[in-house]
């Protein structure tokens, strides 16, 4: 693995229970009010009988498009994520990180009506190619991530580049911070 991906699995996998304690308490306000409902809402217009949530965590969106009718897989590269979300729901969970994407050691065993990334893309180079190899199992591709201009503050110039995540902000005692790749509105742009 390269662009910090080993440092982030290490980081969720060290805070899985703090993270799905905080989701389970509803202590995320952003999420409570705007962003579940929001990436919901994009994937439901496009009227998918199937998904793959890449980057899935603890399975929410899963469970939440699940009750939709619409047949969800979730992939997350956190084993303890992947373990929470198959005690709550009978969807198809399975472990496998982005690099098992890219590298085909996990393969898909259909061709999904809708890929979904939910805040999930962290690395460089490695996005790219993750991008690149969802084009071979999906019709179609929703991301959801930060806007460029919430990832920067006074001190940030706005530029790609390595960020680090603290997990501050958050009431849970989260622990192993990790490095992030932010991307400038044109970057993305040329990404996708």
């Amino acid at each position: 693995m390269n662009d910090g991906s080993s440092q982030i699995l290490e980081s969720w996998q060290a805070n899985a229970a703090h993270w799905v304690a905080a989701l389970e308490n509803e202590e995320l306000q952003s999420r409570k009010l705007v962003t579940n409902q929001a990436i919901i809402d994009a994937v439901v217009r496009l009227t998918p009988k199937t998904i793959i949530d890449i980057g899935c965590g603890e399975g929410w969106l899963c469970r939440a498009l699940s009750s939709r009718d619409i047949i969800t897989t979730g992939l997350d590269g956190t084993s303890a994520l992947i373990d929470n979300a198959l005690k709550k729901s009978n969807q198809n969970f399975c472990v496998a990180s982005f690099e098992d994407i890219i590298l085909k050691t996990w393969k898909p065993s259909t061709v999904y009506d809708v890929a979904v990334i939910n805040f999930a893309l962290y690395e460089h180079e490695q996005t790219e190619r993750l991008l690149h190899t969802i084009r071979n199992f999906s019709k179609q591709l929703v991301i959801q991530t930060l806007h460029p201009f919430a990832g920067i503050n006074t001190n940030d110039n706005y530029v790609d580049g390595w960020r680090n995540e603290s997990w501050a902000g958050l009431q849970r005692p989260f622990t192993h911070p990790y490095a992030w790749y932010y991307r400038t509105t044109g970057s993305w742009i040329n990404l996708l």
